[in-house]
Protein backbone atom coordinates (compact mmCIF):
# COMPACT_ATOMS: atom_id res chain seq x y z
CA UNK A 1 0.00 0.00 0.00
CA UNK A 2 3.14 2.41 0.93
CA UNK A 3 4.00 1.70 -2.60
CA UNK A 4 1.28 2.70 -4.59
CA UNK A 5 0.02 5.65 -2.41
CA UNK A 6 3.87 6.76 -3.05
CA UNK A 7 3.00 6.58 -6.54
CA UNK A 8 -0.12 8.02 -6.97
CA UNK A 9 1.30 11.03 -5.11
CA UNK A 10 4.23 11.24 -7.47
CA UNK A 11 1.99 11.07 -10.45
CA UNK A 12 -0.74 13.53 -9.35
CA UNK A 13 1.50 16.05 -7.91
CA UNK A 14 4.91 15.49 -9.66
CA UNK A 15 6.70 16.57 -6.09
CA UNK A 16 10.26 14.73 -4.33
CA UNK A 17 9.11 17.26 -1.44
CA UNK A 18 5.34 15.94 -0.72
CA UNK A 19 6.63 12.04 -1.68
CA UNK A 20 8.85 12.62 1.57
CA UNK A 21 5.82 14.09 3.38
CA UNK A 22 4.33 11.19 2.50
CA UNK A 23 6.63 8.85 3.99
CA UNK A 24 6.93 11.23 7.34
CA UNK A 25 3.17 10.99 7.45
CA UNK A 26 3.61 7.13 7.50
CA UNK A 27 6.48 6.95 10.33
CA UNK A 28 5.01 9.17 12.62
CA UNK A 29 1.93 7.05 13.84
CA UNK A 30 4.29 3.75 14.09
CA UNK A 31 6.39 5.97 16.04
CA UNK A 32 3.99 7.34 18.60
CA UNK A 33 2.12 4.26 18.82
CA UNK A 34 4.16 1.59 19.12
CA UNK A 35 4.18 1.27 22.88
CA UNK A 36 0.44 1.60 22.85
CA UNK A 37 0.26 -0.89 20.05
CA UNK A 38 2.16 -3.42 22.43
CA UNK A 39 0.41 -3.47 25.17
CA UNK A 40 -2.99 -3.68 23.27
CA UNK A 41 -1.37 -6.63 21.84
CA UNK A 42 -0.87 -8.40 25.13
CA UNK A 43 -4.35 -7.73 26.51
CA UNK A 44 -6.21 -8.73 23.53
CA UNK A 45 -6.12 -11.68 21.56
CA UNK A 46 -4.08 -11.18 18.53
CA UNK A 47 -6.22 -13.18 16.05
CA UNK A 48 -8.63 -10.52 16.33
CA UNK A 49 -6.24 -7.63 16.09
CA UNK A 50 -5.00 -9.18 13.04
CA UNK A 51 -8.16 -9.67 11.25
CA UNK A 52 -9.33 -6.26 12.37
CA UNK A 53 -6.54 -4.64 11.19
CA UNK A 54 -6.65 -6.58 7.84
CA UNK A 55 -9.92 -6.00 7.37
CA UNK A 56 -9.49 -2.04 7.72
CA UNK A 57 -6.72 -1.78 5.41
CA UNK A 58 -8.78 -3.73 2.77
CA UNK A 59 -11.51 -1.30 3.02
CA UNK A 60 -9.08 1.29 2.83
CA UNK A 61 -7.51 0.33 -0.04
CA UNK A 62 -10.93 -0.09 -1.56
CA UNK A 63 -11.83 3.64 -1.07
CA UNK A 64 -8.68 4.69 -2.84
CA UNK A 65 -9.24 2.64 -5.78
CA UNK A 66 -12.54 4.14 -5.81
CA UNK A 67 -11.27 7.96 -5.43
CA UNK A 68 -8.97 7.05 -7.68
CA UNK A 69 -10.95 5.76 -10.53
CA UNK A 70 -13.27 8.43 -10.20
CA UNK A 71 -10.69 10.99 -10.18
Amino acid sequence: MRLALGWLMFVLTDSPWLLGLLGFAFALPAIVFVLVGGVLADKFDRRRIIISTQVTLAGLVFILTLLASLG
